[in-house]
């Protein structure tokens, strides 16, 4: 017998106790609906494909392997609507070959392994090898997963350099990037559907470090990271993905902490730092300076193990890699561990190290010279410029947004401690936002908000000695309340302000409205720039 009756108040209280995957599931929400439909490519070293045959004995051993592992989550993703490119790695990639750190030969210090048609046919074999184990562990991760690949790459031979004839080795010549889009998504019809009924399903397009010429014939691509950041940026992917199990991670020098952020011109120097060349990134391999001087952070440092340098290395060409891959207009590269792909798109806290541009380029704090650029700003936004607003009194809260020496955007950052009398910082205020109207709706204010709230994080750690992590941003508005509100400020009680800043609000003249925002870190922020 079935009987319906009314559940007790404390039952219904206890159904509605939420459990973490229902948190992480609604937290994933926004990611899941802008990676949908984008494409990602993934790079896969060939050895920790290689790492599942070594275990091939033990079914147990197998099936919960690193890489079967990850096969499942990018098998996921696929589910999730992303497009997804395999970009496979093999045995003669440079980054797995370190002899360039050993050596002061020119040719060894290219990374560039000569291949011969033994090799080639060697290099072949490995190729279809990898991509049936490939197809194996998908097909066994979802069943509807269909895998393709083809004759995408065209490529042309390296030639003789410095006198060496590298015979069957070569670099991309282009990649027939609408074929790989079409592939993308092809029509299926789904089982049990009408002869004229049809569903948009994506395949996953698998790509060999082979490329073929039109003459007919194959071609080694020695750096399989570099085909990884030439075709993202041909089939103009939002994300490329190195995936690598070696265990290497940036660290702050000074507090010791992971950096999981990293722009183009950072990392730039940071492969300058380290004598890695790359003038002939263009043509697929990377090189190292004649002399490396930088003490103990030197890859040549004799005192290092050998492991370790090659650690080192692998991880600065994927970095060389990611910024080339930037430069032919990919959005973002993300630096993995084969288990993390999952965490890495859809939650905030992403485990690995993520790439961007520039975004901030021709931000700076405000000089002498800006003045009058400022004030003309804030006089045509706000009329009256009142007196802790005159840039020329308080100059150095002040940044500016120039193109050509014009300030097409400003911003006014002012810190407050807890009783306002200490050098420590626990609130900012970001005021006197103003975008040039001639450069409005092009991102600017994104692009200027999104620097003042990392100065404040910046800033609040060094004056905060790193006692906290948490920084409150306020604003006060009266006209762009929604603006703030779609970029996670919340509406909240002049009680909320510092105790200085409560007293010259203004209530009789202004009225306006409280916006404040809670920020742990810079990974915050990064996940924000992603909506952008």
């Amino acid at each position: 017998m079935v009987e319906l009756v009314a559940a007790s108040k404390k039952e219904r209280k206890e159904q509605r106790i939420e459990s973490p995957f229902v948190d992480l599931f609604r937290g994933s929400a926004n990611y899941i609906a802008r990676h949908r439909h984008t494409t990602v490519v993934f790079h896969i070293p060939s050895d920790l494909i290689s790492s599942r045959q070594k275990s091939q004995d033990n079914d147990a051993i197998a099936h919960n392997n690193t890489f079967a592992q990850l096969m499942n989550d990018i098998a996921l993703t696929w589910v999730l609507g992303v497009k997804i490119v395999l970009v496979v790695g093999s045995s003669s990639s440079p980054s797995r070959n370190s002899n360039a750190l050993y050596t002061n030969d020119k040719n060894q210090q290219k990374n560039l392994i000569v291949t011969n048609s033994a090799r080639l046919q060697q290099l072949q074999e490995e190729a279809g090898q990898l991509r049936m184990e490939i197809e194996r562990h998908l097909t066994r991760a979802n069943k509807d997963i269909r895998v393709v690949s083809g004759n995408f790459i065209s490529a042309q031979p390296l030639g003789i350099l410095d006198g060496v004839d590298y015979q069957y080795s070569g670099f991309v010549r282009r990649l027939d990037a609408e074929t790989v889009k079409a592939m993308l998504t092809m029509q299926q019809q789904n089982k049990g559907e009408s002869n004229n009924s049809s569903s948009t399903t994506s395949s996953i397009v698998i790509l060999s470090p082979l490329g073929i010429s039109p003459s007919g014939e194959v071609y080694s691509i020695p750096s399989s990271e570099y085909m990884a950041a030439y075709v993202g940026g041909a089939l103009g992917a939002s994300k490329v993905m190195y995936i690598s199990d070696e265990g290497m991670e940036l660290q702050h020098k000074v507090h010791g902490t992971k950096i999981h952020h990293l722009r183009t011109r950072e990392g730039s120097q940071l492969l300058e730092q380290y004598g890695i060349d790359t003038t002939d990134v263009a043509r697929g391999f990377l090189g190292s300076s004649d002399e490396i001087d930088n003490g103990d952070k030197c890859i040549d440092d004799r005192d290092a193990s050998r492991q370790q340098q090659q650690q080192t290395y692998r991880f600065l060409s994927n970095l060389a890699w990611s910024i080339y891959a930037m430069e032919r207009g990919v959005k973002r590269v993300h630096l993995i561990s084969p288990g993390s792909v999952l965490q890495e798109l859809y939650t905030t806290d992403g485990e690995g190290t993520m790439i961007s541009a520039d975004l901030y380029d021709g931000i700076r704090p405000a000089t002498i010279k800006d003045i009058p650029g400022i004030q003309q700003l804030l006089t045509s936004s706000k009329g009256m410029i009142r007196d802790d607003h005159f840039p020329q009194n308080n100059l150095e809260e002040y940044h500016v947004y120039t193109r050509d020496d014009l300030v097409i955007a400003t911003g006014q950052v002012k810190f407050f401690g807890d009783n306002d009398k200490s050098r420590s910082s626990d609130a900012a205020e970001i005021s006197s936002l103003v975008v040039h109207p001639a450069y409005r709706h092009e991102g600017r204010g994104y692009s200027m908000l999104g620097y003042l709230e990392r100065f404040c994080i910046q800033q609040a750690a060094i004056m905060n000695a790193n006692t906290t992590s948490i920084t409150t941003i306020f604003i006060l508005s009266t006209q762009t309340m929604d603006w703030f509100l779609e970029r996670g400020f919340r509406e909240a009680t002049v009680d909320c302000l510092p105790p200085s800043r409560r007293g010259s609000y203004n209530t009789s003249t202004r009225n306006s409205k409280v916006y404040t925002k809670q920020i742990t870190n810079v990974r915050d922020l990064d996940a924000a720039e992603l909506f952008w």
